[in-house]
């Protein structure tokens, strides 16, 4: 979906705890996930009312009053704001303690966060709480590493391709063609357009690992695995560079709370980290992203008129059946969801009960991509998945919503890139689809290198129009 509600303005999805699909996001997308609270503090999450953002509790309580353009969750005791066009930060009292004055910006994590600040050619760079610069705006695009002391990926101009820098700004590793941060000391790179021969995974020291006879699928690893193709087969590889799940599965998501869900043969199920079979899906089944909470956010039925989203818990178990027009993984106990039909929107519990309800005025004003879903009924302001039910129209759409740098499409974008992989010719799915997911997963977390995937745009976008519509 595109993620319209709580995710869709601006910059929110990158925020909400997923780890990646899917979404991804992808970009998968590379997602970092929301911070965590202050020990003892009950958390507090962005809600919408008419066109105006606040702060509830867990409970629904509002606790800061709806009075911004959009909001994104608490990060380490700040959440940013957005008032009259420009981002900001304040505490869990609602008072600004970073000034409204940003273009662009992320949450805090470990003591820092990435804004843009307006600047011609070289926006970006790296602030403390205090706002003060930690890494002066050097870059066209900048993103963090998973550990407190990992490196900087950045650009600082678009010939140089991408390096790792220290928060001096000073380039330690690369540069490379594309780079992706670095997670669990390992770094996906490229050095080069080819598919396989160009790709290659670094440690920190900058050393490359030895190559495999595969084709890297996941663009990070998680929890000690990261995803791999053989003969277009889906696999996992562990740290050490050995195969730790036979490829054999057609789709697959990262590893999180010990678990990974993949498809065989149009069926999903999870699987542990020995590649046994631990719960299968209830049927119907077209999507899937890694736990959250307990439980997996997926999607039914998603190409056709109606398709809902719905959880399953680790035991493959519906929790709360497809019911929802859009949805977000649950964190801290709490899921945003939405209907479409008036723009009803609300926070649910793990038992699908609904704690608040609200209404976001604008979400269903932002995706115009067609006029249609396919029986001829939706409108132009419908989301992208209810409209286009040809999974080609879908891919077109997203990918030029992208290009506009709207990051709230990441969900959409990474499903529109699986029916990429399925659709195209495979001398290009093999390759291209697969670097477009992994700009995609870029994209959720303002770590897009814009020129190449324009690029890529480029070169896929006639196959995409010349695809037949699905169903």
């Amino acid at each position: 979906m595109a993620c319209t509600f709580i995710c869709r303005l601006h910059d929110f999805c990158r925020w909400m705890n997923r780890r990646p699909v899917a979404f991804a996001v992808i970009f998968a997308l590379l997602g970092t996930g929301c911070g965590r609270q202050p020990s003892g503090t009950s958390p507090l999450f962005p809600a919408p009312q008419g066109t105006t953002w606040g702060f509830i509790d867990n409970r629904g309580k509002i606790v800061i009053a709806p009075r911004f353009e959009a909001a994104l969750p608490y990060s380490e005791g700040l959440a940013a704001v957005k008032r009259e066009g420009r981002w900001g930060y304040i505490d869990l009292i609602g008072s600004e303690v970073i000034p409204i004055r940003y273009r662009t910006v992320q949450s805090f994590r470990n003591g820092f966060a990435i804004v843009d600040a307006g600047l011609p050619d070289h926006p970006v760079g790296l602030i403390d709480t205090s706002g003060s610069w930690v890494t002066p705006p050097l870059f066209r695009s900048l993103s963090a590493a998973d550990g407190p002391d990992g490196l900087l990926l950045g650009q600082k101009e678009p010939a140089e391709g991408f390096g790792f820098y220290d928060r001096s700004g000073n380039l330690v590793l690369g540069p490379y063609f594309l780079a992706f941060p670095f997670a669990q000391g390992r770094a996906r790179v490229k050095t080069g357009v080819r598919a396989s021969s160009d790709d290659w995974l670094i440690e920190a020291s900058g050393t490359f690992l030895p190559r495999k006879p595969l084709v890297l699928d996941g663009m990070r690893f998680s929890e000690g695995l990261i995803a791999i193709r053989q003969d277009r087969k889906l696999g996992y590889m562990d740290l050490a560079g050995n195969i730790a799940i036979e490829p054999r599965y057609d789709q697959g998501g990262e590893f999180a709370e010990g678990l990974a869900a993949v498809q065989l043969e149009g069926h999903w199920m999870f699987i542990d980290k020995s590649g046994a079979l631990t719960a299968e899906f209830p049927g119907g089944v077209a999507f899937a992203e890694p736990l959250s909470d307990g439980l997996s956010l997926v999607s039914a039925d998603r190409d056709q008129p109606g398709g809902k989203f719905g959880y399953v818990d680790r035991k493959g178990q519906w929790t709360i059946k497809p019911s929802w027009d859009d949805a977000q993984p649950f964190h801290e106990g709490l899921a945003y969801v939405g209907t479409w039909k008036a723009g009803k929107t609300a926070y649910i519990d793990h038992k699908g009960r609904i704690i608040w309800e609200g209404q976001d005025g604008r979400s269903v004003s932002r995706h115009r991509c067609g006029n249609r879903r396919g029986d001829g009924k939706a409108p132009n302001d419908f989301p992208i998945s209810m409209r286009c039910r040809s999974s080609a129209a879908r891919s077109a759409c997203v990918l030029q919503e992208i290009l506009k740098g709207d990051a709230s499409v990441e969900r959409e974008a990474s499903r529109a890139i699986y029916d990429c992989s399925q659709l195209l010719p495979k001398d290009y799915s093999s390759q291209l689809c697969r670097d477009l997911r992994a700009l995609v997963w870029n994209a959720r977390t303002w770590q897009a290198p814009d020129g190449l995937l324009e690029s890529s745009v480029q070169q896929i976008g006639p196959f995409i129009k010349s695809m037949p519509k699905r169903g």
